[in-house]
This record gives structure tokens, sequence and C-alpha cells, in this order.
């Protein structure tokens, strides 16, 4: 059994917390990359809001682009759609739209297709999946218990303890299951993630 397993350590995260971007740019590697899925997702939701594309550039989803661009898109959507929210809570909310994009891809569908109607089979899934949409960082299911999956995430520089968590709470919305997701924060890009399925 994964180091994971065992809720010690695991807390909801402080949405209120300040959160340095500025900082986690300049330490992330620049040659991290993820798939361009992210940037269509955040900038249909501001293009929605807006009517209008602030960011007038086009992103195709299984393009790869710069980790960091990514960030700089994440923060401007989320301050957009979200002003009135702490940043890290934007995120979040802007997170938890993802993982319906995901599964529209033709990769994502054919991944997900092999979950069914189970959350829990699809969290186990999350290591393929962060292989499919992210160059740089890995997932790895650290342990399955009756209704808890422990994730471990690694070298994730897009906002793990905030945007990433959004997207799986987004994944137990689109399961239409109820749950909750904890967080043990190590480092800017590395987190493990505690979820409970009810």
């Amino acid at each position: 059994m994964s180091q994971t397993a065992g809720a010690e350590g695991f807390l909801e995260p402080d949405w209120s917390a300040p959160l340095d971007v500025d900082g986690l740019l300049a330490r992330m590697p620049q040659d991290s990359t993820v798939r361009g899925v992210f940037f269509q997702n955040a900038v249909e939701q501001v293009k929605r809001k807006l009517g209008r594309d602030p960011f007038q550039r086009e992103y195709y989803k299984l393009l790869s682009y710069s980790s960091a661009e990514l960030v700089r898109v994440l923060r401007q959507a989320a301050q957009t759609l979200f002003p009135e929210l702490p940043l890290r809570q934007g995120l979040r909310r802007l997170g938890q739209t993802v993982f319906p994009a995901l599964r529209e891809t033709a990769a994502g569908t054919f991944l997900f297709s092999v979950a069914g109607k189970s959350v829990r089979s699809a969290f186990k899934l999350t290591s393929r999946a962060y292989e499919l949409f992210s160059s740089h960082g890995r997932a790895e299911v650290g342990a399955v218990e009756d209704n808890v999956v422990y994730i471990e995430l690694r070298r994730i520089w897009t906002f793990p303890d905030c945007y990433h968590v959004g997207i799986f709470e987004g994944a137990l919305v689109s399961y239409e299951t109820r749950g909750r997701v904890e967080v043990r924060r190590l480092s800017d890009c590395d987190v493990d993630l505690r979820i409970e399925v009810d």
C-alpha cells in the first residue's frame, strides 16, 4: 500500500490563502507542457461571460503548450470569471469545468469509456489520463479503499492544490456522486489527494 494511504495530514485547502503566481512561474521548469484542452476550456468559459476572446490566441485540444502560459491563462480566466472570490477559489471553480471537456476529447472518450458509470473506476485511470494530457507531471493512484481513493500528483505546476482539486470535484459531479477532496501539500507542484466518495 502506498505511503499516501491514511487520513493523516490531509486537509481541505485554505481557499483564501495568498497565491504567489509570479513566484510559481519563476520556479517552474521551462520545458513543462500541457495539452491545449485546458486552454480551450478556460478560454471558452471567459468568452461565454464576456462575449469576446481577450486571449486572442487559438489553442488546439491535443497540441502541447507551455505550462507557464497555462498558469497565466488560468489566472486571468479565474479573475475574470470569479472576481469576487479569492484566486484559489476561482481556480478551483474553473477546474470544476474541466473534466467534461477532457471526456469529450477522442482520447478522453476512449479512456473513460472503460470506467463505465463508476467514478471510482474513473479515478483508477488517473495515471493514464495525466500521461495523455500533461508532458512533465505524473499522477499515481496511491491506494483505493472502500470509499476513499488516494492520488499522488507530482511535478504538476498548474495549481495542483486548487485548480486540480477542482478537476477531481468536477469528475464527482459528472458521475453524479457526492464526495470531497482533501489535500496534503508537499510543494508548489507536488500534492497528495484524498478523495472520499459517499
